[in-house]
C-alpha cells in the first residue's frame, strides 16, 4: 500500500447516490488525484459506483458485514440486511478483488449470539474467494447505544472504564469459535483442518486448548504484524521495541 494514502471516515462512504459520487469522483481527480480507502454496507454498494471510486483512486474497499444471520444482523444490530443481498455484492466485488483491496468485517463477542450463528458466518467466511482481507472485531458496547443499556439491564458490564473505555476491540476474548476465526482468517490454517475442528471442537481434550487461546493468537499476529512493518519501514526505534516486548513481558520490566 502506498505510504501516502487519504482514508475517509465514513461508515457507508456509498450510501451516496451514483450522480453525487460521480461529481466526487470528477472532482477529486482533478483537485486531489490521490489514492484512497473508504467503507461501505452490502446495501448501497453497486458496480457502478465501485468502477467510478476505482477511476479516482481507490484502493482499498472495506464492507462490514458483521455476521452472515440476518436474525443477528436484524435484532442485535439493527441492520436490515439480507443474505442473498451480501452474496450478491460479494459476488460483484469478486471481479475486483485483484485490482483493489477487499476487506469484509465481522463482530465478534457479542454475548447474545450463538455458537451456532458464528459458525454460520465462519463457514460464509469459508467461501470467499482470495486475495481478501478480514477484519474481527470485539463487541465494544459504548454508552448512549441500546446494546449499551440492554447489557446494563442484563449485568453484563460490570466496569465501563475497563470493559469499555480501555478495551481494545481489536482483542478477541477467549472461546473455541474465535480461535477457530482466528486460525483461518490470521494464521492462514487450511480449510479442511478448521472444518475438521469444528466437528470435534467440544471433545475433553480439544475443547480446552480451543477454549484458551485466542488471546494467545491475537496478541501474537499483531505483534509479528507490528515487527514485520517495522523492519520494512526500517525504523529501528520500532524494532528495538518489538525485540525487547517478549523479554519484558516475561521478566513484567517496564
Amino acid at each position: 500500500m502506498p505510504s501516502n494514502i487519504i482514508g475517509f471516515v465514513d461508515d457507508d462512504f456509498f450510501a451516496k447516490s451514483y450522480e453525487e459520487l460521480k461529481d466526487f469522483c470528477e472532482s477529486y481527480k482533478k483537485k486531489i488525484g490521490m489514492p484512497f480507502f473508504c467503507a461501505s454496507t452490502p446495501t448501497s454498494i453497486t458496480e457502478d459506483k465501485v468502477k467510478a471510486l476505482i477511476s479516482a483512486g481507490l484502493i482499498r474497499l472495506e464492507i462490514g458485514i458483521q455476521s452472515i444471520n440476518e436474525q443477528v444482523n436484524k435484532e442485535i444490530y439493527t441492520r436490515y440486511t439480507s443474505r442473498e443481498q451480501i452474496v450478491k455484492t460479494v459476488k460483484m466485488l469478486n471481479n475486483y478483488r485483484n485490482r483493489i483491496e477487499i476487506c469484509y468485517d465481522f463482530i465478534l463477542d457479542n454475548p447474545w449470539e450463538s455458537d451456532e450463528t458464528r459458525l454460520e458466518t465462519l463457514r460464509f467466511i469459508f467461501s470467499l474467494k482470495k486475495p481478501v482481507t478480514f477484519f474481527l472485531f470485539s463487541l465494544t458496547l459504548y454508552p448512549g447505544t441500546s446494546l449499551y443499556e440492554r447489557a446494563k439491564r442484563e449485568n453484563l458490564i460490570k466496569n465501563d472504564y475497563k470493559e469499555i473505555y480501555k478495551k481494545n476491540h481489536g482483542l478477541l476474548q477467549n472461546s473455541g469459535v474465535n480461535t477457530l476465526f482466528l486460525l483461518y482468517t490470521r494464521y492462514n490454517m487450511p480449510k479442511w483442518i478448521i472444518q475438521s475442528l469444528i466437528k470435534i471442537r467440544k471433545m475433553p481434550l480439544i475443547s480446552p486448548i480451543l477454549g484458551k487461546s485466542s488471546y494467545m493468537l491475537c496478541r501474537g499476529y499483531y505483534y509479528y504484524i507490528g515487527l514485520k512493518l517495522s523492519i520494512e519501514n526500517r525504523d529501528t526505534e520500532q524494532i528495538k521495541y518489538y525485540l525487547k516486548a517478549p523479554i519484558n513481558k516475561l521478566f513484567n520490566i517496564k
